[in-house]
């Protein structure tokens, strides 16, 4: 078992750029093939890396989404572009694809030798699976067994405790311990424990050279920390050169010199490495399948309802009688940016709220360059309602975003509508204390009958009408600004000239010219209506900009 990460480390992919799908690099490669003819699709069996020179790449549109279809439906690991002969560059609509599925799309240069990465490749998997058949032939038949058994760390943990009569720790990659197993009749210390290791850990990062011990003839990496409570701490790292992924501890009061024990142990590496690969790829896998199914629910949920629900299965959502959507938006304000960072840390945030969250069902995912929750819940409104607030207030402190509610709908079908009602509340975050109010369009109602049935097209043609060009073009940036500040002070000049820092008379002459663009005063009630009006329209009107952009 090799990951898309693993591959791209090797000396064969040095000049290997990932261009989009980054999110699925820990797919696991089952083989590697080549697209030889736009049929291929159909000889493939799932966990494939294709590899293509672009030659025979379908020009049409239409096979292309057909080709990528296949792709997708077998679960593919990634596709290697070699460009500059056929492909100056990996096509648009495949970079589309792999970011929006979790699909590594890969560049090379169209020097590098397929031939030697296919055999690379192959020969990895290869090794691993001897290595890891040498190593269970030297344990009982019974042990090896029951550890290929192991269904997650917490599995492994147990069965190594049990036959080794010690306790035993599993950490991730931050050095946090996910699972503890400790023999019957054992008392110990697990905060003292975790000091000693940290005191080390944190003075020596990976790969722990300064401790580092010779594992008999294997190639595990095995260190001893010393312990004033313990006569032995044997971490057995699991990873490779170019990736940490935690570690097995054995805390004993006896020291483990036994070589059988090791190999044990040395397997057990093995075994929860591919449990965590495995982890890695089904997340990968999991991403591509909210897509698809976020896509269907905000789309065509009636029309293709037979596999939003086995989607739904998959995902282990049950069908309630409570759904609503929710969407994700950083606060508009001076350097905040969306960047691809911050759109992780919010993913894996509201991952995490969801699962810990009780009576909450459901996932988050990007739609269209926005990030989406679809949740289903058993509970009271008034109860979700106020675990909502509690996640909003966390999202604007920690990451200056906010939380847009649709309404609560009784069927999945109707979570189309929930999505318009949510996006048409982008209006309300224009203004007003973000951490303090609650973006729910049931409290919103006025602006969702206002603006919700206006489509983004309606609305830049009246916004086009309300602000002339002459104060959207570059030409007239000053005063499309200072008529912003002046209508977001409800036109209090004193506190318009401030915040701009610009003279009262400065400010009087961009007034003055705003009026002529305009031809109105700025004193009408009419008028300071429609430009209202204007400036909560923007967010609906350069969300379709946006969308064309992507």
């Amino acid at each position: 078992m090799i990951t898309v990460k693993e591959m791209i480390h090797l000396s064969e992919m040095q000049s290997a750029i990932v261009r989009s799908g980054k999110h699925g690099l820990g797919r696991t490669i089952q083989w590697v093939h080549v697209i030889d003819h736009d049929d291929v699709g159909y000889f493939l069996e799932g966990g494939e890396l294709l590899l293509t020179c672009g030659q025979i790449w379908p020009k049409d549109q239409e096979a292309e989404m057909k080709l990528l279809k296949l792709f997708l439906n077998h679960q593919i690991a990634g596709i290697v572009f070699a460009v500059g002969r056929y492909l100056q560059e990996c096509p648009k609509a495949v970079l589309a694809f792999g970011e929006k599925y979790a699909i590594p799309i890969i560049e090379v240069p169209f020097q590098v030798q397929f031939v030697k990465l296919t055999r690379t490749v192959h020969q990895e998997i290869m090794k691993r699976q001897y290595k890891k058949g040498k190593i269970a032939a030297n344990l009982s038949g019974n042990m090896t067994k029951k550890l290929e058994e192991a269904k997650d760390f917490s599995d492994a943990s147990d069965l190594l405790s049990q036959h080794l009569n010690c306790t035993i720790l599993i950490s991730d990659h931050t050095n946090k311990i996910v699972t503890r197993s400790i023999p019957t009749g054992e008392t110990i210390n697990i905060s003292k424990i975790m000091m000693e290791l940290n005191e080390v850990l944190m003075s020596c990062p990976p790969p722990y050279e300064q401790y580092m011990t010779k594992l008999f003839d294997g190639d595990v990496p095995f260190i001893r920390i010393p312990s004033d409570n313990y006569s032995t701490i044997d971490g057995f790292l699991i990873g490779n050169k170019d990736e940490y992924y935690g570690a097995i501890w054995v805390v004993s009061r006896q020291n483990q010199n036994d070589q059988k024990q090791k190999k044990v142990l040395e397997h057990a590496v093995t075994i929860v490495k591919e449990l965590i690969l495995r982890k890695k790829d089904l997340e990968a896998k999991r991403r591509q399948l909210q897509a698809e199914l976020l896509e269907l629910l905000l789309e065509k949920p009636k029309i293709a309802s037979i596999i939003v629900e086995e989607k739904m299965d998959v995902l282990s959502m049950t069908l309630s009688e409570n759904w609503l959507t929710g969407i994700v938006t950083p606060i508009e304000c001076e350097g905040n940016t969306h960047n691809a960072k911050l759109s992780d840390d919010l993913y894996t945030f509201c991952t995490n709220w969801i699962a810990e969250t009780e009576q909450v069902i459901g996932f988050c995912e990007k739609y269209e360059d926005r990030l989406v929750l679809i949740l289903s819940f058993e509970s009271e409104q008034e109860l979700l309602e106020g675990q909502l607030k509690k996640l909003h207030r966390l999202m604007c402190k920690q990451f200056s975003a906010v939380l847009l509610v649709g309404r609560v709908k009784s069927h999945y079908f109707e979570l189309k509508e929930s999505y318009k009602e949510a996006m048409s509340l982008m209006t309300a975050t224009r203004k007003g204390n973000h951490v303090d109010e609650f973006y729910f369009a049931e409290r919103y109602r006025r602006e969702i009958l206002l603006y919700g049935s206006m489509s983004s097209r309606e609305a830049n043609e009246l916004v086009d009408i309300i602000l002339p060009d002459e104060l959207r073009l570059e030409r007239g940036e000053v005063f499309y600004e200072t008529l912003k500040c002046l209508m977001l002070n409800k036109y209090n000049r004193e506190q318009t000239a401030k915040e701009l820092h610009i003279h009262r008379n400065t400010l009087r002459y961009r007034i003055e010219k705003i009026e002529q663009i305009l031809g109105e005063s700025l004193n009408s009630y009419k008028c300071q209506f429609w430009i209202q009006i204007a400036f909560d329209l923007e967010p609906i009107a350069a969300y379709e900009k946006s969308a064309v952009n992507v």
